[in-house]
C-alpha cells in the first residue's frame, strides 16, 4: 500500500514538473509576447491532446514545433503513469482501505470498557468470536497485514475492530485505546513478545486486567512479575480438556452444546456488584431475578472473595462481590443495569 501511494505521489510530481517546464518553455519561445496563463493553457491542452489547436501561431517557429512534439511525448507518458498508478490504487482497494482504516481509528478512540487482543492467530480468532457472540467490543492488533485485511473483510460485526501493527510497540497499544480498555489479552506466538506486551501494558495502565498466553511453563512466573493477572497455557488447557473428555464426557458435552447453541447463546457470566446499587445488604430473595432477567444466580461472592455456590434465598448481597449466572448477553445486560 505504501509503495503504491509513493508511486502515485511521484508520478503526480513528475506531471507537475512537465507542466511547469512546458509553461516556462513556451514563455521563452514566445519571447514574452504570450502571458504566463496562455503558456500554461497551451501546455495543458498539448499534453492532454484535447485538440483545441494552438492558441498562438507556431507555424513559422520550428523550435516551438519541436518543443511541442517533445512535450506531447513527455506529457502523454506522464499522464499514462498517473492513470496506471491511480487505477492500481483503486483496483487493489488500497484507497478504500485507507478510508476504512481512518474511520475505524476514529471509532476506536471513542470506545470505552472494551477489550484489546494482541495477536489474532489461530487462538486469537476464537477470542474474537467469543467477544462478538457475547456483545463485547474488541480491538485486535495483528502484525500480519494479509491476515489483518482478511479478518477485516470476513468478520462483519460492529463490535470488532482491527489494527495492522506490532503489538510490542506501545504506539499501537495507544491506538487501540488502552487507557480506556477494560482488559488486554497478550496472545502472540512468542512468549518473549507476550512478556514485552504485558510489561508495556502494565506500565501504561495499572488497573488494566491482563491475560497472557504462555507456551513455556518456565515463563509463567516472569509473565506474572511483568504484570499479568492471569497466565494461560494452551498445553495445560488442552491436557485438562482431554482428561475431562475421558472422565466426565457428559458434563463436557453439556458445556460444549451450551456454548455452541447460537439460538440461546448461553454463557457462564459474572456480574460485578457496585456500592451504588440499591440491593446492597439485601437477601437474594428480595431481588426478583426471574422477573428481571429470567434466571437465578448459581454462585455469589462476598467482598472478601469467598464463594457461595448454589446460594439460597437468605444469602446477602455485598458491595464489591460478584454474581455468577448462566444466561445470554441480554440477560447479563439487564442484571448489570441494576447491580453496576
Amino acid at each position: 500500500m505504501k509503495q503504491i501511494c509513493k508511486k502515485v505521489i511521484w508520478t503526480v510530481q513528475l506531471l507537475f514538473i512537465i507542466i511547469l517546464v512546458g509553461t516556462i518553455g513556451y514563455y521563452i519561445i514566445m519571447k514574452g509576447t504570450a502571458s504566463w496563463l496562455d503558456c500554461a493553457y497551451m501546455t495543458i491542452i498539448t499534453i492532454a491532446s484535447v485538440g483545441y489547436g494552438e492558441i498562438f501561431d507556431l507555424s513559422n517557429n520550428p523550435s516551438g514545433r519541436i518543443f511541442t512534439m517533445i512535450l506531447i511525448i513527455c506529457g502523454a507518458a506522464g499522464f499514462l503513469l498517473v492513470t496506471s498508478n491511480v487505477t492500481a490504487l483503486l483496483v487493489e482497494g488500497n484507497l478504500l482501505h485507507i478510508f476504512r482504516r481512518n474511520k475505524m481509528a476514529k471509532l476506536i478512540q471513542k470506545l470505552e470498557n472494551h477489550y484489546i487482543l494482541c495477536g489474532c492467530g489461530e487462538t486469537g480468532i476464537h477470542i474474537v468470536r467469543e467477544c462478538i457472540a457475547t456483545g463485547r467490543p474488541i480491538v485486535a492488533i495483528e502484525i500480519n497485514s494479509e491476515r489483518a485485511a482478511l479478518l477485516e473483510r470476513e468478520i462483519d460485526s460492529p463490535d470488532f475492530y482491527i489494527i495492522n501493527g506490532d503489538a510490542t510497540h506501545d504506539e499501537n497499544l495507544i491506538k487501540a485505546g488502552i487507557e480506556k480498555a477494560r482488559g488486554l489479552i497478550a496472545c502472540v506466538m512468542e512468549d518473549k513478545d507476550n512478556l514485552v506486551i504485558t510489561l508495556y501494558s502494565r506500565q501504561m495502565c495499572e488497573n488494566l486486567r491482563i491475560i497472557s498466553r504462555c507456551k513455556d511453563s518456565r515463563m509463567i512466573d516472569k509473565l506474572r512479575k511483568a504484570g499479568a493477572d492471569s497466565v494461560v497455557s494452551p498445553n495445560q488447557i488442552g491436557g485438562l480438556r482431554m482428561a475431562s473428555e475421558m472422565i466426565r464426557p457428559m458434563a463436557v458435552s453439556f458445556l460444549d452444546i451450551m456454548l455452541r447453541d447460537k439460538d440461546k447463546n448461553l454463557r457462564v457470566e459474572e456480574i460485578n456488584i457496585s456500592e451504588k446499587t440499591r440491593y446492597i445488604g439485601k437477601r437474594l430473595a428480595d431481588v426478583d431475578f426471574w422477573k428481571i432477567a429470567g434466571l437465578f444466580p448459581i454462585a455469589l461472592q462476598d467482598k472478601e472473595g469467598q464463594w457461595l455456590y448454589n446460594p439460597g434465598p437468605e444469602a446477602k448481597i455485598q458491595a464489591g462481590g460478584k454474581l455468577v449466572i448462566i444466561g445470554n448477553p441480554e440477560q447479563r445486560a439487564k442484571l448489570e443495569d441494576i447491580f453496576a
